[in-house]
């Protein structure tokens, strides 16, 4: 990132260091330097950057929404919790973001409206978070992507634990264990799946 100005600071010194060598090997051998030349260096990245892929970045989010999920329920499973009643709590506290908090527990009991509702809201919030880490780790290694995946799902998680319960306060009950591995779970899928895909979408398009 601090490529494009660290260069032209490089640059500069760079040629001066050569400048001086070229004025000291001219007094070492006794004569008067007429010009000196120096190498360009290379530029900043060899090829052609990968384009930013919306549908691959979207998908990637979708992806890691579901994974993330699964993800939570079996953590809810390790830790001897009801993965229904879990589930179903979860959900109400999703959708009371749209219908209040009205819809919120007790009992968590089905309902397909709440359901129907969170599960909406759930996608377009992956799709958006997945839009968010897609843009990061767009031009980086798969290593790299996946490592700054994680410290993002770990970001999203104190700000939906955080920020997000300052205006929805009902999220304080999903603050645990589970809700920090799932998102940190989305992070890494979000990330991984971006990256996998995009090489994909740029060999479709040149062809």
């Amino acid at each position: 990132m601090a490529a494009p100005v660290a260069r032209w600071f490089f640059l500069r010194r760079y040629k001066s260091i050569l400048r001086q060598g070229a004025d000291g090997l001219a007094h070492h051998l006794g004569t008067r330097l007429l010009d000196e030349w120096t190498d360009e260096l290379p530029p900043l990245r060899s090829g052609r950057a990968p384009p930013f892929d919306l549908a691959a970045a979207v998908g990637a989010g979708c992806a890691a929404g579901i994974s993330s999920t699964f993800l939570q329920m079996g953590m809810w499973q390790v830790l001897s919790y009801p993965v229904w009643n879990m589930l179903l709590r979860d959900s109400r506290l999703a959708a009371a973001i749209v219908l209040g908090p009205g819809v919120l527990p007790p009992p968590p009991t089905f309902d397909p409206f709440i359901m129907l509702v969170a599960s909406v809201l759930h996608f377009a919030l992956s799709a958006t978070y997945g839009l968010a880490i897609a843009a990061l780790v767009n031009r980086m290694k798969m290593t790299t992507a996946v490592g700054l995946g994680a410290i993002s799902g770990l970001l999203l998680f104190i700000l939906n634990m955080g920020g997000f319960t300052s205006v929805f306060p009902w999220f304080v009950a999903s603050r645990d264990t589970a809700t920090a591995v799932a998102h940190l779970g989305f992070g890494v899928t979000a990330a991984a799946c971006y990256r996998y895909a995009q090489p994909l979408g740029i060999r479709a398009h040149s062809h």
